[in-house]
């Protein structure tokens, strides 16, 4: 009777009871049919069988559908002296209302089914024990069965299937018929439900079924009498047998209850349209199980109206496979094809096959509209090698995966290389594109492995990539016009190799951090070099070559240029020492350097204009103005004098460096002067006799000293220790009166230094 969506005039109906003893209340068993709405049926079309009368056990009660019928019906009503009578005649005094209570009935037994297999469906995920196959199962069902879910029960902290599956007042069944699911689960008037009970992992659960909307109840309350009231049946399917689940209790005082059973309306029932629709989105078929999603009501899956499903596959050379049983599942949304049932020898060829299934809907034979299938390819998709360089750890990123097959690519993870595998959330979004959204940990840096499984291979495709370290963030860009460097700021710039702009090349020079870890990094390119081709005031953009393969651009404004002068000349004046420096770079502290500069940009000398003057070795540098320090000999040319020693402080060493300020405060770049080199006083050399004896160097500030020789290659060097402060030291016996010297701020040199040697004589001698 469940597998039939609807009768037909001649149809027989055979019932029988499942009471096989001596039951307390003598029960009969009552069936009738409607004509219409406004027609009472004639007495014939009622019949009766006295279930309660032992030679009844096992009759078989067979009704004939009459050829003007519209409905059928059951009553199972408690025996009171001429109930058969009464039954009938109510009925027949009120067509009309035992009609509405049909169609109430019929579109509850509909909602009941769905729901009945949304539990069912959670029940299997649960039992499995993995939160995400509960999830996706549950969003599978209720898509398939048109039923609307509890949101919360998706959060972080809800346990699932409970939550789906005991809060029935927070389920919603999409319906066509009066009031919602969750109208007729919390409006009945009853507390007492004789209801299913769901025993599974997660303990008993109580609902009631969904029943007839609260109307019906009011109904059926019209067609009371004093020997009955009725209460509305609906029928849970076991095997071949029907139980009818009620949600009143019934009575068995008059009015004594009588329980209404719908049987399946007289009609010409047309299958509903079934498609499985792979035109855009072809379906996977393989060896493992395999899904054929389909466009198709939820009674294909609630009700048991379609039955003996069977595909069949043909691949391009004609070569078919016949009989292959398939069931509707709802947890797939669509057709479920099992493991091992599909031949593969249909996929020898990398092209697609073509399939069709046929089955029943009641009595009627279906043929669904044939459709396309795909089959599982090693190495059958690609990855998008522009989209290798989103890998950034530490990211949110969604790879697109473009594949003729992409309906079969199952699983996708990330393998980092280092032994942990990311599952990817996997989403089809065409017929050829897949989408694996993945959040990548910070310390995933380096080689790894794309592995996508297709369904049905043992095996994983690879695709190596590499996952990156974050770009580098430049916030700032500052480049001159004309000039060799280009400067950047930001974080981790340290991984630029190199930039290139206007057609120039620059290479990494300086790279500073600071406090706020904030990087400055210099990129240069020799003088000589053509200059970027920008025009000031413009903006242009450079390209950022990093270490490990990637580029990146940015854009940045091409400021004026900047100052820019030319040295004529370096003139020192070195103070009379008994110390004759060899490096021709190297100047004694207390020079006078006379420098002569020739602007470049601008074109004459700004009244304004400022020289910075610095050590190498020092950070603050020294201002010189046209008012100090600063003579113009014309508005080109400028005459720049100063002691280093003077200007800078008397601690001053290392290589002199000076730029210029202009009227905007810009700075041009740093040239190089000579090194500055601090000198001892060297006063005598004393020597005893012995020629075997050292002698004695004496003199003030000898700390300045790094060592001291009476060779020039400094062999047998005396070494002057850290922090030495006394006023002479003994040396090696010079050959004559010239000794060599290595300076603390210049050890690479040695320095001949000449001095009176002054023979000691021996204790005694009498003389001064």
């Amino acid at each position: 009777m469940y597998q039939v969506p609807g009768l037909q005039p001649g149809d027989v109906i055979s019932v029988t009871s499942s009471f096989k003893q001596k039951e307390p209340v003598h029960w009969m068993l009552v069936s009738g049919f409607l004509r219409g709405a406004i027609e009472p049926p004639p007495e014939k079309w009622f019949s009766e069988v006295d279930l309660w009368k032992h030679h009844n056990w096992d009759r078989i009660q067979q009704m004939t559908v009459p050829a003007d019928a519209k409905q059928g019906l059951l009553f199972l009503a408690p025996d009171s002296g001429g109930g058969f009578s009464t039954l009938r005649n109510t009925v027949r005094r009120q067509p009309n209302l035992f009609l509405r209570v049909s169609q109430d009935m019929t579109n509850a037994t509909a909602e009941q089914g769905r729901l009945n297999s949304f539990f069912d469906g959670m029940r299997s995920a649960n039992a499995a024990g993995n939160p995400q196959t509960a999830t996706q199962r549950s969003l599978a069902l209720a898509n398939s069965l048109s039923i609307d879910v509890n949101g919360k029960c998706f959060d972080a902290n809800a346990q699932q299937t409970p939550c789906l599956v005991q809060n029935t007042d927070e389920l919603l069944a999409k319906s066509d018929s009066r009031g919602t699911a969750v109208q007729n689960l919390t409006s009945l008037p009853s507390a007492s439900l004789i209801g299913g009970v769901i025993s599974s992992q997660l303990g008993a659960a109580f609902f009631p079924y969904v029943g007839a909307t609260i109307d019906v109840i009011h109904l059926l309350g019209g067609a009371r009498t004093a020997d009955y009231q009725y209460l509305p049946a609906v029928a849970e399917r076991h095997g071949d047998r029907i139980q009818l689940k009620l949600n009143h209790d019934p009575t068995f005082k008059r009015p004594k209850s009588v329980l209404v059973y719908v049987l399946p309306q007289v009609d010409a029932t047309t299958p509903p349209g079934i498609v499985i629709d792979t035109e855009k989105d072809p379906a996977c078929i393989s060896s493992a199980a395999s899904a054929l999603p389909a466009e198709a009501p939820p009674s294909l899956y609630s009700a048991q109206y379609g039955h003996g499903w069977t595909l069949t596959l043909r691949d391009a050379d004609g070569r078919t496979q016949h009989n292959i049983s398939i069931k509707a599942d709802p947890s797939v949304g669509g057709f479920l094809v099992s493991a091992g049932s599909v031949d593969q020898n249909l996929f020898r060829n990398d092209t697609s096959v073509k399939g069709s299934i046929t089955g029943h809907w009641g009595f009627k034979s279906v043929t669904l509209p044939p459709f396309t299938l795909e089959h599982s390819r090693s190495g059958a998709w690609q990855l998008d090698v522009k989209q290798q360089e989103s890998l950034i750890a530490g990211s949110h990123v969604v790879l697109n995966l473009s594949s003729p097959v992409a309906s079969c690519i199952g699983q996708v993870q990330l393998n980092d290389g280092k032994g942990h595998h990311l599952a990817a959330v996997v989403s089809h979004t065409s017929a050829t594109t897949v989408t694996a959204a993945l959040d990548l940990g910070p310390a995933a840096v380096g080689d790894g492995a794309l592995e996508v499984q297709q369904v049905g291979l043992n095996q994983p495709d690879q695709q190596k990539l590499r996952i990156y370290q974050p770009l580098p963030g430049v916030d700032q860009t500052t480049y001159f016009a004309g000039d060799h460097v280009i400067e950047f700021g930001g974080q981790r710039l340290g991984e630029i190799a190199s930039a290139e702009f206007g057609g120039t090349h620059f290479d990494p020079a300086d790279l500073l951090t600071s406090a706020e870890k904030n990087d400055t990094a210099q990129f240069v390119q020799p003088d000589s070099a053509p200059v970027a081709t920008v025009a000031a005031n413009s903006t242009a953009t450079a390209v950022l070559h990093l270490r490990d393969g990637r580029t990146m651009t940015v854009s940045f404004a091409v400021q004026a240029s900047r100052p820019k002068v030319k040295i004529l000349s370096v003139n020192p004046r070195n103070p009379a020492s008994t110390i004759q420096l060899q490096n021709q770079d190297a100047v004694p502290q207390d020079t006078q350097l006379n420098l002569t500069l020739q602007t470049v940009v601008p074109a004459a000398f700004q009244p304004d204009e400022k020289i910075q003057i610095r050590s190498d070795l020092q950070t603050a540098p020294v201002e010189l103005a046209l008012s100090h320090g600063l003579m113009l000999q014309d508005t080109q040319t400028a005459i720049v004098s100063f002691v280093p020693a003077q200007l800078l402080g008397a601690s001053t060493f290392g290589r002199l460096e000076f730029r210029v300020i202009d009227s905007r405060g810009v700075a041009g770049a740093w040239h190089a002067l000579p090194k500055v080199v601090r000198l001892p006083q060297l006063t005598e050399i004393r020597c005893p006799p012995s020629l075997d004896s050292k002698c004695t160097l004496t003199g003030d500030q000898l700390y300045l000293l790094a060592a001291v020789s009476a060779e020039p290659s400094m062999k047998h060097a005396v070494r002057i220790p850290g922090g030495f402060t006394g006023a002479s030291v003994e040396i090696p016996r010079p050959s004559g009166s010239t000794i060599f010297i290595k300076l603390r701020d210049d050890p690479g040199t040695a320095d001949a230094v000449l001095l009176p040697v002054i023979p000691e004589l021996p204790p005694g001698s009498g003389q001064q």
